[in-house]
């Protein structure tokens, strides 16, 4: 052990009385004094740490009031005192009124328009007859009547030429199954030819007739495709699909059913027939 001089601050042993550079009187070294157990009962410690905790608890309860500790065991109830469960349940009770308070409702209506699928599916099953109303079938078949006769006669003007050119045209099973595949075949492009390209026959023509869809208006290429392939079916049926606007409601061909187009008059429906019709 060392003995600082308080006025030099030079280190001295322990055993000397002065200081040896400066001749300054050491004091002498008290024996350190041993230790003494102070007496402490369970109740005093437990009854401190209780007061300590309730402070801190009071002084956090200041800062964050919603902050809760779950009191221990041996705290007596005069040093913790926690909230009562009225009080807790107060709490959350002014924050949700405050919240309510300033809490802004916004209402938006928004109105869907309807669909009315129904309406859409009669347009495209029933013709516009107030636009463009259909022809009469005896119109129609005056017109059916004269596309054959030019059909008949274009078959039999080539008949004439095969024979002319030397050909023979005999009878039999065979030679009219012949016959009849080369009608159909002159049939098929005769409709489909001046459908496509003339958007009428030439018996529509001389009948005052033309094509229009079921709006009324000039049919499109598509539709025109489908009137030639709806001719085709009709022909291959030994003609069922002309015969077919004798039961139908609106008096309807397979054809004007698959391209969704028909025969109405050439000529544009005037104004006080129109106001009539509708």
């Amino acid at each position: 052990m060392y003995q600082i001089c308080p006025n030099c601050k030079v280190f001295n042993s322990e055993q000397a009385t002065e200081c040896y550079a400066c001749r300054t009187p050491l004091a002498a070294a008290e024996p350190e004094a041993e230790p003494v157990a102070v007496a402490s009962t369970a109740s005093n410690w437990r009854e401190e740490v209780a007061r300590r905790l309730a402070a801190y608890r009071s002084r956090r309860r200041g800062l964050r009031p919603e902050a809760g500790q779950t009191p221990l065991l041996f705290a007596t109830e005069q040093l913790l005192q926690t909230p009562s469960p009225a009080e807790t349940a107060a709490r959350p009770t002014v924050k949700a009124k405050a919240r309510e308070e300033n809490s802004v409702g916004i209402t938006i209506e928004v109105v869907q328009p309807r669909l009315d699928f129904l309406v859409a599916e009669e347009s495209l099953r029933h013709p516009d007859r107030a636009a463009a109303p259909v022809v009469e079938l005896s119109q129609r078949c005056w017109a059916g009547l004269l596309d054959a006769f030019f059909i008949l006669l274009g078959f039999a003007g080539f008949l004439l030429i095969f024979r002319l050119v030397g050909g023979e045209t005999p009878l039999g099973k065979l030679p009219v199954a012949i016959y009849a595949g080369a009608l159909f075949l002159l049939y098929l492009l005769y409709f489909s030819l001046f459908t496509f390209f003339a958007g009428a026959t030439p018996g529509m023509h001389l009948r005052r007739l033309r094509v229009v869809d079921f709006s009324g208006q000039a049919p499109t290429d598509r539709q025109l495709l489908w009137r030639c392939f709806g001719y085709a079916v009709s022909g291959l049926t030994l003609w069922l699909g002309f015969l077919w606007a004798l039961w139908d409601e609106d008096q309807l061909t397979w054809q004007d059913r698959i391209s969704q187009t028909y025969l109405t008059a050439a000529e544009p429906v005037a104004a006080d027939e129109l106001h009539t019709a509708v």
